[in-house]
């Protein structure tokens, strides 16, 4: 059997932790192997063909040890020698910050030397500096396939003969939508604007907005759920914020689902809605895959760009535009474009490489 270590975002993170399950159902007689800290390992218990290496108070000091002589992680060169392939796989992955060019250093650490690397699911940005576009273009270079999840992406790089575009990994979930029951239930992923540049200064109107939004569709017989995607990065607090400006009464008819690892759980919570209110992006994905009314509530040009592929028909919500919305369009039904099956299908393409190598006698 194969063997193929994967990179990801490991943060309990639900979308980040979807990626990672619909690859390894996608190849389940392949053995796939993954770094990561020992409080995430429960999140994959259940993947089978996935061997979890935890990075422990041992691994960790051998770790700092080797990164302080040679700059490299000793553990993973080690494990490294024993794989036939590489795969990166995530959302935004190449978001430039102050400390963008050790990430960059530990990225180009990743790849294995002499055997196949693929980078699958991603988008590249934001970004600002010409240095910061170059450096990633040089390490790009070094893969045998790249797939974005966005024209705007595919666009920087195209240039280079083996980057791809297929629509996001999380369309390739397989799941009945037949048999449904949502009708009355409304979905909400928050996010926590506390923290994010750029966005702090929308975050009492986008409290505020959310709250409206729940007494309107309370007092319209709705039950809502108050969606966290990833508690580390501050959407329970998002949460609790909100059910402080509601009411006792709205209270009884607003729940919240926390993500706690447990992906079956979680999908089927999300297939229970019958619209969702989308700020998480892969909230917005989930919803489109699972054919659920979509209001998305945009925070980045990702989301933007992502719905502009597709082309999305329905109401969207700007950060900056929420004292202009206008919450009658919660009533709306959004038709998803016809297109939108073929466009699903074309996500298969994220695997069309890597399929090549694995599924190959």
């Amino acid at each position: 059997m194969k063997k193929v270590m994967i990179t990801a975002y490991l943060n309990s993170n639900l979308g980040d932790d979807l990626f990672i399950k619909i690859l390894c159902d996608r190849y389940k007689h392949v053995n796939f192997y993954m770094h990561g800290s020992p409080k995430y390992k429960d999140n994959f218990k259940e993947i089978k063909n996935l061997t979890y290496i935890s990075q422990n108070k041992i691994y960790s000091l051998i770790d700092r040890v080797s990164y302080k002589v040679n700059n490299f992680s000793l553990i993973r060169s080690i494990t490294n020698r024993f794989m036939d392939a590489h795969v990166y796989i995530g959302g935004s992955l190449f978001i430039q910050n102050d400390s963008w060019k050790s990430k960059w250093a530990k990225h180009n650490h990743l790849l294995l030397k002499n055997k196949p690397n693929f980078l699958i699911g991603s988008n590249f940005g934001p970004w600002t500096d010409q240095e910061f576009y170059m450096a990633y273009k040089n390490t790009f270079s070094h893969y045998t396939d790249i797939c974005f999840r966005d024209l705007k992406s595919y666009n920087l790089f195209k240039d280079l003969n083996h980057v791809r575009y297929a629509p996001d990994v999380v369309f390739n979930m397989n799941v009945d939508t037949t048999a449904m029951n949502d009708k009355g239930n409304v979905g909400i992923s928050l996010i926590d604007l506390s923290e994010r540049d750029g966005l702090k200064e929308y975050k009492q109107d986008y409290l505020d907005t959310l709250k409206k939004m729940i007494d309107y569709l309370v007092s319209r017989g709705k039950r809502v759920t108050l969606f966290s995607f990833c508690k580390k990065e501050g959407d329970e607090a998002a949460i609790n914020e909100v059910l402080r400006l509601l009411d006792s009464d709205t209270k009884k008819s607003v729940n919240s689902y926390l993500y706690n690892g447990d992906l079956d759980e979680a999908i089927t919570m999300i297939s229970e809605m019958e619209t969702i209110v989308a700020t998480r992006f892969h909230a917005m994905i989930l919803g489109i895959r699972l054919k659920k009314n979509v209001f998305p509530i945009i925070y980045s040009d990702k989301m933007l760009t992502v719905l502009d592929d597709m082309g999305f028909q329905g109401e969207i919500i700007k950060l900056n535009e929420l004292k202009k919305f206008d919450i009658e369009k919660l009533n709306s039904t959004i038709n998803l474009p016809d297109s939108i099956d073929v466009y699903m299908e074309e996500s298969k393409k994220q695997f069309e490489e890597l399929d090549k190598l694995l599924l190959r006698e």
